[in-house]
Order: C-alpha cells, then structure tokens, then sequence
C-alpha cells in the first residue's frame, strides 16, 4: 500500500477503515491525497509519532516519487488541491530521460544527504 492512494477503492485500507472509505466518498482519487497539502500532514504527524529524520525522509522521498509517477499518466493529480485544476506530464521518449534524469538527480542527493548524516 502505498499512502496517496488511501482513498482508492481498491487500497486494503480503504477496505477496512470506515474514516477513509468516507474520505473516498467525499474527495475524489487524486486530488486531496495527491497534494502538498496532504504530504505536509503526512510530514507532521510522522513527525510528532517518530520523530525519525529517516523514516520522515523516507516518507517524503516515496510520496514525492509516487506523485511524480502519476504526473505522467492521464488522468493526471491535484497537486495544489483545493484548486481543482488537474496537472499531468505527457510522456514521450524526452520525458522518458528526463524522468529518468530527475530521479538518479534525486537519488545522488539523499545519498550525499544521508552519507553526511551519518558521519556527524
């Protein structure tokens, strides 16, 4: 389970967890769960439970990741949702390698990050 997709009807759970299942019915998939708004939450209460910078960085990293990846599909994400407007990337061989690019990009600068945090 990944956490932007929660309130998709098919998430395990959005199964079992009736608060989600009616977040689900109230928001559509891809806009409130798929925001900045909803990654600062996610920030903030791992921060207040764990108070882990690897596991807050770890979260960041794969939620921003997971936004990144549904850019490039059709229908698109709300990514400054209450604004309803719906932002996606087309993908083409020159998105391909940037994508591509983006992301060793990223990766060589949580390496560097989490090396120099580890050496303090």
């Amino acid at each position: 389970m990944i956490i932007p997709d929660i309130d998709h009807k098919g998430s395990y759970i959005n199964k079992y967890n009736i608060f989600i299942k009616n977040i689900k019915n109230i928001l559509n998939h891809r806009s409130f769960t798929h925001s900045f708004f909803f990654l600062l939450l996610i920030i903030l209460f791992i921060k207040i439970i764990f108070n882990n910078i690897f596991i807050i960085l770890g979260i960041i990293i794969g939620i921003i990741s997971h936004l990144i990846i549904d850019l490039f599909t059709p229908m698109g994400i709300e990514i400054f949702w209450p604004i309803k407007i719906k932002f996606k990337i087309n993908y083409n061989i020159i998105n391909k390698f940037l994508y591509i690019f983006i992301f060793m990009f990223l990766y060589i600068i949580f390496k560097r990050t989490f090396i120099s945090m580890l050496k303090k």
